[in-house]
């Protein structure tokens, strides 16, 4: 079984928590770095600073409502960047489907609602199954 690296953008710690913990869950094998702001997003895809040895991600995961740099401004980024845009992004949210639409448009491979319980969490590993991550 392969061993995934997965960025997750996530600005609250229980969410973290919570993701955590459903990794685990699931069995997923995969290194998920995390970081707490669109800002570190950006650096940490770029590699600069403390992150100029992280590996590249095979999927981000990420919140839209981030300090510093937002969500959406980070998937824009992404996207529009040769060296990024072909990094599937699975943006994770409690904002409804239809703004999350209204605000990214199709920029994402994937829309989950962020989850209330863990219990909750199996929507979020059905959508990374789908895009093709075991």
């Amino acid at each position: 079984m392969p061993v995934y690296e997965f960025l997750l953008v996530e600005d609250n710690a229980g969410d973290v928590r919570l993701l955590k913990e459903m990794f685990n869950m699931a069995n997923m094998s995969c290194n998920l770095r995390v970081v707490s702001d669109g800002e570190e997003a950006t650096a940490f895809l770029e590699q600069t600073g403390v992150y100029s040895n992280m590996p590249r991600p095979e999927l981000i995961l990420m919140d839209l409502n981030l300090p510093r740099k937002g969500g959406a401004e980070v998937l824009a980024e992404i996207k529009h960047n040769d060296g990024f845009r072909s990094i599937p992004v699975l943006v994770i949210s409690s904002l409804s489907k239809t703004s999350i639409v209204d605000l990214i448009g199709d920029l994402a491979e994937g829309i989950v609602s962020k989850p209330a319980q863990v219990s909750d969490f199996d929507l979020v590993i059905e959508a990374i199954h789908a895009l093709g991550f075991k």
